[in-house]
């Protein structure tokens, strides 16, 4: 598919100065089921594009139809490519989604590490344990989804909770997961503080860790919203060709997002002092706000993207109007 965008845009700017004809319905080339090339007409949107499966002047007729020449394309390469392009934006909103929740769970172990994670008298919690809070709130809701959550909103509201609508109860849940955090870490600062333990390499805090369970569960229940109503919105918007790999789109943004999340906490390192080795002497908390004010922007560049979308492949029961209300 990255070659035929690419031929697309090559074929666009080369007709760039093709002027339509006055009979403009017969100047566009269009694949039919039998696979031959005949007329058509593509969408109105993004109308530069429109002009790469222009029929040329000198091009052979075969059969009552079309041939296509090596530089011009079928209205059907330019469509795909329209609805490539149209969902572009909302995938890119979901790399700095995945980057948070990468951040969060580097500070959930330095976190953890230097607060009390005993349990009884005989067993200490380590501190990588906890991320997996995340994981199990995260199946929970994925399973709850179809039998009781969807039925239950719908039952409320008279309305299906859309696709776009279940990511973006992720972005808010991800906001008040790093809002909780700061909240936690600044009030396990406060304790060192108390206890004079600044001097102490390393303290931990007289503070349990099981603390961390309540916004790590948060961003869990943000999740289960998000990764099934994700991969049904690519495959559903994906063009036909693309379906297969459209899922591939998820895991590519959860990589990109994992290294912005080490470029943040590097980028956070090097230009303050909020997180030295010894995370009493610094202000994770600080960084935790910072996040949440990046997750925050992000939000709302979200909700634009989702406002001025439109479904390539509509479904009437997907009604994303409602998006702003809800």
């Amino acid at each position: 598919m990255a070659k035929e965008g690419g031929s697309v845009m090559v074929a666009a700017f080369r007709n760039m100065k093709m002027v339509k004809p006055a009979n403009g319905e017969d100047c566009y080339l269009h694949e039919s089921e039998d696979s031959k090339l005949t007329y058509g007409e593509p969408s109105k949107s993004l109308r530069f594009l429109n002009k790469a499966a222009y029929i040329k002047q000198g091009d052979n007729h075969v059969n009552g139809t079309k041939t296509k020449s090596w530089s011009q394309c079928t209205v059907e390469e330019v469509e795909d490519l329209k609805k490539l392009i149209k969902i572009i934006p909302l995938w890119s909103s979901s790399i700095l989604l995945s980057g948070a929740m990468g951040v969060i769970i580097s500070f959930t172990v330095l976190m953890a590490l230097v607060m009390d994670r005993q349990v009884g008298s005989h067993f200490k919690i380590p501190a990588g344990t906890f991320t997996v809070v995340t994981l199990v709130f995260t199946a929970i809701t994925s399973s709850a989804l179809d039998r009781f959550i969807y039925p239950t909103y719908k039952k409320l509201t008279g309305r299906r909770l859309t696709y776009l609508q279940g990511i973006g109860i992720c972005h808010v849940t991800n906001i008040l997961a790093a809002i909780a955090f700061a909240l936690i870490e600044r009030r396990r600062l406060k304790l060192i503080e108390i206890y004079h333990l600044m001097d102490q390499p390393n303290a931990v805090a007289p503070l349990s860790a099981l603390w961390l369970i309540f916004p790590l569960a948060i961003m869990g229940i943000g999740e289960g919203f998000y990764f099934s109503p994700e991969v049904a919105l690519y495959y559903q918007e994906f063009p036909k060709s693309l379906r297969s790999t459209s899922t591939a789109m998820i895991s590519l943004h959860i990589a990109a997002g994992y290294y912005l999340s080490s470029a943040f906490i590097d980028l956070v390192g090097q230009m303050s002092s909020w997180l030295p080795n010894d995370i009493n002497l610094g202000r994770v908390d600080y960084a935790c706000w910072v996040l949440a004010i990046i997750a925050t922007v992000n939000f709302a560049y979200f909700l634009l993207c989702a406002i001025l979308y439109k479904y390539n492949n509509p479904d009437p029961a997907l009604d994303d109007a409602n998006l702003v209300h809800t």
